[in-house]
């Protein structure tokens, strides 16, 4: 698998080592992977998607539990926000990826977050 940008939603046992190349990447490639669930590489996350300027912006829910199940969304919706500003929106290839068979797991609210994302 290769990629240009990785950014990874961690279940609720942080454990980048089960994840082949992923403490490589987070430590020495900050720009194009981070992850919002450690003190240590969440710090790198603003600045990343401050200075995307084009490609893909994968976003992923994993299979495992996580300790907040909108935080995957939450980020998506946010860096989507921030490429919106940075005017490389229209550059930019947003792809949510989850292990649930809906996009939340609350019907009324996956059915409001569908609409934001046809909106998108």
């Amino acid at each position: 698998i290769t990629y240009d940008y990785l950014i990874v939603a961690a279940g609720i046992e942080i454990n980048f080592n089960r994840i082949k190349g992923a403490i490589d990447a987070l430590d020495n490639d900050p720009q194009h992977v981070v992850s919002i669930y450690t003190r240590k590489y969440a710090a790198n996350v603003y600045n990343a998607l401050n200075n995307f300027r084009s490609g893909q912006a994968i976003f992923t829910f994993p299979a495992t539990p996580i300790k907040c199940p909108g935080a995957p969304q939450k980020i998506m919706y946010l860096a989507e926000d921030l490429f919106r500003k940075n005017n490389v929106r229209d550059k930019t290839t947003v792809t949510y990826n989850t292990s649930l068979p809906v996009i939340f797991g609350v019907k009324k609210y996956a059915a409001a977050l569908m609409e934001i994302v046809k909106e998108r």
